[in-house]
């Protein structure tokens, strides 16, 4: 009976071990589903892709003038807005002072594409109107842009452009730009153009939707 009674007792706790084996191994698996669920929080966010058009931009310039004879400066407001199929729409506002004043007043159309999901493509065709005062004559006509934009890394922007203007005269010149964002929505960049009716420096915010 004693005999009988220990093969009971082994057996029963050889019987328990077996079973405790896969109670043991399933638990484990709830830590590996929360170890993959805290590396999927915690991994980062990519910033979304592509470039924007539409945007309200600020900026603080300065016109070195062949018409005006002089060095101008003053404020500029631009606004774009992106049309469906990759096309967009710009109005662009400037006063600027020196020994003469001058507004211009620019409208146009452009269209982009992606060459990369970090390089984009455009080109813009505007009509420009210079209006001068101090008896300098006034300029109008159409200019166009062609360009590339260039993201080095989610934080920093660069680019590109030619631009040809058929004002008074003729002219075609080339420019860079720089972008830094602060954050998806609000950047400050800088732009400079070197063109045959005078050079010309800018600088300010971007607000882009």
């Amino acid at each position: 009976m004693i005999l009988l009674t220990a093969l009971a007792l082994v057996s029963t706790t050889d019987f328990a071990s077996v079973l405790a084996i896969p109670t043991t191994e399933l638990a484990t698996v709830p830590e590996s589903t929360a170890a993959v669920e805290l590396f999927t929080q915690t991994a980062p966010v990519p910033s979304k892709l592509g470039f924007s058009y539409t945007y309200i931009e600020a900026n603080y310039t300065w016109f070195d003038s062949d018409a005006a004879g002089s060095t101008l400066d003053g404020f500029e407001l631009t606004g774009s807005f992106e049309l469906p199929m990759n096309f967009f729409a710009q109005l662009g506002v400037s006063g600027l002072n020196g020994d003469i004043d001058l507004k211009e007043y620019r409208l146009g159309a452009g269209w982009h594409f992606p060459l990369s999901d970090t390089l984009d493509a455009y080109g813009v065709l505007s009509w420009l109107d210079q209006n001068y005062n101090n008896g300098v004559s006034d300029e109008n006509g159409p200019a166009a842009d062609v360009g590339v934009r260039l993201m080095l890394d989610p934080k920093i922007e660069v680019g590109g452009y030619g631009e040809w203007a058929d004002l008074d005269n003729s002219d075609f010149g080339l420019g860079a730009t720089g972008r830094y964002y602060f954050t998806e929505e609000l950047s400050a960049g800088a732009r400079v153009l070197f063109i045959d009716s005078g050079n010309e420096w800018a600088a300010g915010l971007r607000f882009q939707f």
